[in-house]
């Protein structure tokens, strides 16, 4: 049970740091002039970053090699 808390607690970090940035990219987009054309991998490279912070969390907490 201690493993799926903490891959859990690694999910929910990735959310929350992933909705964290998305929504500050949001705001970078409406208040400046920046290029709508770079959403789709600003994006892709937003959610892949916290999706790995994610994993390494639980995989350093459940002191297991995770991807290895």
């Amino acid at each position: 049970m201690e493993k799926a808390n903490h891959i859990l607690k690694g999910l929910g970090y990735s959310y929350i740091i992933t909705l964290a940035i998305l929504l500050g990219y949001n705001g970078v987009l409406t208040f400046t002039d920046l290029s709508a054309n770079s959403i789709a991998m600003v994006t892709s490279l937003i959610t892949t970053s916290s999706a790995a912070f994610g994993g390494l969390y639980a995989s350093r907490k459940i002191q297991e090699k995770g991807l290895l």
